[in-house]
């Protein structure tokens, strides 16, 4: 089994992939799984290199503690190892890294001077104590080794196809940006891959190029340009960037840019509708119908005889007129 420790195939120079293989030797053969192993599946097997190393062979008679002797050990197949390589071109191979243990991972650092495009990784297994025929290596098998003997059979993993490309992005301005002539505006970008001084950027209408805002700058920067005022019409535009010396480039979103009237005359109409809506809040407001009256409860009412008047609270009293014709009398 041959994967890649990662959900993507495609890489950028200076970037770090992680190869991992595992080898079944009841099978004799590598299989590949492009499901995402699991973690234990990830250690570095040295036991197994360690023991095929220490251990004697089956034919030598004179081994002492498990080692064999030194006369043996001359004649004894080395252990056996993976040996992983790159396709750097068509029919051509790198080894990558040799006297592997049969189970483990190997961290490949891709080169920044690495030419972008599509690459192949295999392994194989050599030193094997099975027969040549048990072996079924692939069609992409390596043609410059020879052919293995019945003694120490090669053993081909499936390949595992990659691509090494740069990849570039626009982070400021996004889509939908509005710039104004006469106005400065931020234009940021990032392009992840090997280190470079020769990004152009530059701006552009649905059909040409319009004119070169920078040129060599580093791979990740962000500069400050002032929108020109003449030789511009308003509309939308877009931007782009791209190395001079590599066919990776990127594009922004469309960008809306207009003058200064314009962007004044948009003022203007924003603040008349923001009074319009004020006054029309107000007048729904005025319009609006009273809140209720709060109209007391009967058992809260204080009792009658505390709302008469101090001279009424009496019981029998009465009032004589000055001739003593006039009587009046006040009865609770």
């Amino acid at each position: 089994m041959l994967w890649i420790d990662s959900d993507k195939l495609q890489f950028h120079r200076g970037e770090i992939c992680r190869v991992c293989w595992t080898y079944q030797p009841r099978q004799q053969s590598f299989t590949f799984s492009s499901a995402r192993p699991q973690d234990n599946q990830l250690s570095y097997s040295s036991r197994t290199s360690r023991s095929s190393s220490s251990s004697a062979p089956a034919s030598c008679t004179c081994s002492q503690g498990g080692q064999a002797c030194s006369a043996c050990q001359g004649s004894m197949p080395p252990p056996p190892s993976v040996k992983l390589y790159l396709s750097t071109g068509f029919m051509s191979w790198r080894v990558l890294g040799e006297s592997l243990p049969l189970t483990g991972s190997f961290l490949w650092s891709i080169p920044s001077n690495c030419q972008q495009g599509s690459y192949q990784l295999q392994a194989k297994v050599k030193g094997s104590k099975t027969p040549s025929s048990s072996s079924s290596p692939s069609s992409s098998s390596i043609t410059t080794s020879s052919t293995p003997s019945s003694s120490s059979s090669q053993v081909l993993s499936p390949v595992l196809n990659i691509s090494i490309k740069d990849e570039m992005f626009i982070v400021s301005p996004v889509e939908g940006t509005e710039w104004v002539m006469g106005k400065f505006a931020t234009i940021e970008w990032v392009c992840k891959g090997a280190q470079r001084d020769d990004i152009v950027v530059s701006i552009g209408s649905r059909f040409f190029r319009l004119a070169t805002i920078a040129e060599k700058q580093p791979e990740q920067g962000s500069i400050q340009w002032k929108v020109p005022e003449t030789g511009i019409r308003a509309g939308w535009y877009f931007l782009s960037i791209h190395a001079a010396s590599s066919r990776v480039s990127a594009k922004s979103g469309w960008i809306y840019i207009k003058d200064q009237a314009t962007m004044e005359e948009d003022l203007r109409e924003e603040e008349e509708a923001t009074a319009q809506t004020l006054e029309e809040d107000s007048d729904t407001a005025a319009s609006a119908p009273p809140p209720p009256a709060f109209i007391m409860d009967s058992w809260l009412a204080p009792p009658a005889h505390l709302d008469r008047a101090p001279e009424s609270a009496g019981g029998g009293e009465e009032k004589q007129g000055g001739n003593g014709s006039e009587r009046r009398g006040v009865r609770c």
